[in-house]
Parts: C-alpha cells; sequence; structure tokens
C-alpha cells in the first residue's frame, strides 16, 4: 500500500541537497527550457524565507528504495501550499498522494497555491485532489502565467 511505503518526517538540515535535487529534477521534467540548476540558490533562499515565517517542510522517505523522494511546504497559519515535489523515478506511487493528504490535514481550513499553465500533470493532480481554480496570474518569479487553485474540507 502506498501510504506505508512512503514515510513523513519533518526536513532535516541534511535533507537540503537531496530536496534541492528533486526540485531540479522535477521541474526540469516539467520545462526543460529552463535551467534549474541555476535556480538551486532561489530555492534554498525560498526554503529559508517559509521556514522563517513558520512553514512546515514534509519529506516523504520510499521505503522501498531508503531515500527521500518527495516533499511538500505548507504555512499551517494561511495554507499556502509553495512546493510540491516528488522525484520523476517514483511518480504515480503515491508520494504526491501521501505528501497532499498530510498538508491537507495540517491545513488552517483552506489551501492555496499557484501552479504554472505549463504544468499540466499538476494541474490535472491538484484538480483530482479536489483543489478548484479561482484564479490566474502571472508568476513574479519566473514571469509565466499561472493559475491559483483552492482546496477546502468538505462540509461536515
Amino acid at each position: 500500500m502506498p501510504t506505508k511505503r512512503f514515510q513523513l518526517r519533518p526536513m532535516a538540515d541534511t535533507d537540503l541537497e537531496i530536496v534541492e535535487d528533486l526540485w531540479v529534477a522535477g521541474w526540469s521534467d516539467t520545462l526543460p527550457e529552463i535551467d534549474f540548476e541555476a535556480r538551486r540558490p532561489w530555492l534554498e533562499a525560498r526554503l529559508a524565507a517559509l521556514a522563517a515565517r513558520g512553514a512546515m517542510v514534509t519529506v516523504a522517505e520510499d521505503q522501498r528504495l531508503g531515500r527521500v523522494v518527495g516533499f511538500v511546504t505548507l504555512e499551517p497559519d494561511n495554507g499556502h501550499l509553495d512546493q510540491l515535489t516528488v522525484d520523476p523515478a517514483v511518480r504515480a506511487a503515491g508520494a504526491a498522494v501521501r505528501l497532499m493528504n498530510h498538508a491537507k490535514a495540517q491545513a488552517p481550513g483552506v489551501i492555496r497555491l499557484e501552479v504554472n499553465v505549463a504544468n499540466p500533470r499538476a494541474i490535472h493532480f491538484y484538480e483530482r485532489e479536489g483543489f478548484v481554480r479561482v484564479g490566474e496570474s502571472v508568476s513574479p518569479n519566473s514571469g509565466l502565467p499561472i493559475y491559483t487553485y483552492e482546496w477546502r474540507p468538505a462540509p461536515g
């Protein structure tokens, strides 16, 4: 069962390099025209800024592979999900769903996120997970068009 395969825990300082590697691999697979390797310092600064605002960074360890294969960030005070990345080699194995379910359990009644319009795999995943598109704009970081999505728990 996927939920037993992936164990979740808070990110440790020693996870930073693998988290960066996963982020670069995931984005390079999605938008190969952008040099995400060169954007590592941005991610490191972004994670530090998120942590300073009280965001939780949770990693998923694959018990079969014995290594971290994904991570999610969530600001529990406002429900902003800034990053969700899973190793392309284990996509569709359940790590993203496990990380998302964890974020939903920690959310203050809503999760908000932005997704690149050019990332149909992520759009499909978020919509399958119950997110609804509530807006569109342009990313201040990349200049690319983005959609804004929200998730709220079912009433009752």
